[in-house]
């Protein structure tokens, strides 16, 4: 919290079970937000509530904020009747011209299983699940599944569109395919006002602060204006079955299927509705890339997109190995990468050096996926072949000539694997190699 937002002193504090309300009185307010917290963090008294920053900035709006400590989705039966019957009771007695609930992830499919239930009110949804079902939908379909691991399932957990449609916002990002995922969910079952923002990620509510729209949003929510108007102050697009999101989501799953040519027309149709917006459609054109057969047309499609995420490693040898690819992280000193990876070797003084791994191969990878690894030297944009390995060992030796003390070169694996596209499981991650027992020697 920042010197200049100081924190409000609650007007009222109450506890039902597990659930947490707080109620911020405004200066003759008529209109009211209801803000859901997420999994949010529990131990900070006040400020652990999602919106509170912006909202305390809206002293003409009624707040009130909401939190479930249990983390249990707002499923836990103790207190959650008396903590409804709360707000209904808060929502009467202010009159108010519009009375809005609004949350994000967790307290967005919040506000929607709330908003069943008081017909009344406009509700806000930021990346909501579309159930908490997981063996019908998948691990991946939500998050946080402490609260759900511990306890039997819940029976009919799928958001249930109730009262005037006109009163829905439901807001996606597409960074993440889960989110993506949800949002069909949604879309294949009729849903009104859905919206789609390019390049947002899950927690929508920072992303929309970082590009300073959260405050016109909640501006927008609190005077009761017409859902489209919150949308378009968001920047977000209309959902409709060829939208770009949902042809990326369709692009994935064609490419984990090894349907190329259905990939290639969805990514195409998503480029046309979107242009450059997305970096997730740019780290799925680079996933595509990964997966040709010709390494040149490969490097051609990767060297048009922005640059990639970089990540380094000091070789125990000497030298300094930079790879870069849109998933490549580095895992206890493990490199995990995507099918296709720009490389640089650095190694100050010398001329001709031998880089020598073990590339693990994913146990699980989309239909028709290669695992021959391949190694290309790099000539403005072409690639020309220097090395192949394959399992069963999937090592692989690769000569570099290094000019001025680097060597730039291309690895490619035509595969991948993610638990997400495999299962429907949370991790979402590209991976088609790890690189071990790196080291150099002398050629």
């Amino acid at each position: 919290m920042t010197a200049d937002r100081p924190v409000l002193a609650p007007d009222e504090q109450v506890q039902f079970g597990s659930y947490e309300a707080i109620f911020l009185e405004g200066e003759g307010a008529r209109d009211l937000v209801i803000a859901l917290t997420g999994v949010g963090d529990v131990s900070k008294p006040f400020a652990g509530y999602d919106f509170l920053r912006t909202l305390q900035l809206r002293p003409r709006l009624d707040r009130i904020l909401i939190r479930d400590h249990a983390r249990s989705w707002y499923r836990a039966p103790e207190g959650r009747a008396a903590m409804i019957a709360w707000c209904r009771q808060r929502a009467a007695a202010g009159r108010y011209r519009s009375v809005t609930l609004i949350g994000i992830s967790m307290g967005a499919y919040a506000a929607l299983t709330l908003g069943a239930e008081m017909p009344e009110v406009r509700i806000v949804a930021l990346s909501p699940p579309f159930s908490l079902d997981t063996p019908r939908f998948g691990r991946g379909v939500v998050r946080y599944k402490v609260w759900l691991d511990r306890h039997p399932p819940v029976e009919g957990t799928d958001a249930v569109l109730t009262g005037d449609p006109a009163r829905y916002l439901l807001l996606f990002g597409d960074e993440e395919m889960i989110d993506l995922y949800n949002l069909r969910l949604f879309q294949e079952r009729g849903w009104p006002g859905l919206f789609l923002c390019p390049g947002g990620e899950h927690n929508l509510g920072s992303f929309l602060a970082r590009h300073q729209r959260m405050g016109r949003v909640l501006d927008l929510a609190g005077a009761g204006a017409p859902m489209a108007e919150l949308a378009a102050a968001a920047g977000a697009l209309a959902v409709f079955p060829e939208c770009h999101g949902l042809q990326m989501l369709a692009a994935r799953e064609a490419l984990w299927r090894g349907e190329t040519t259905l990939a290639d027309q969805a990514l195409a149709e998503a480029r046309a509705a979107v242009g450059a917006a997305s970096p997730a459609l740019d780290r799925l054109d680079w996933l595509r890339a990964g997966l040709l057969a010709d390494a040149t047309r490969a490097l051609r499609r990767v060297q048009a997109l922005p640059p990639a995420r970089r990540v380094s490693l000091a070789l125990a040898s000497g030298g300094l190995l930079h790879l870069q690819a849109p998933e490549a992280r580095i895992i206890q000193g493990v490199p995990v990468l995507g099918p296709l990876v720009l490389a640089r070797l650095e190694h100050p003084g010398a001329q001709r050096l031998t880089l020598s791994c073990r590339a693990e191969v994913p146990a699980r990878r989309n239909a028709g996926g290669r695992v021959t690894l391949d190694a290309f030297a790099l000539e403005g944009n072409r690639a020309l072949p220097l090395a192949s390995g394959a399992p069963p060992a999937a090592g692989i030796a690769i000569p570099l000539t290094l000019r001025e003390g680097a060597a730039d070169f291309l690895l490619r694996r035509r595969c991948f694997s993610s638990g997400f596209d495999a299962v429907r499981d949370a991790d979402q991650t590209v991976w088609s190699m790890k690189l071990r027992d790196i080291r150099l020697e002398d050629a």
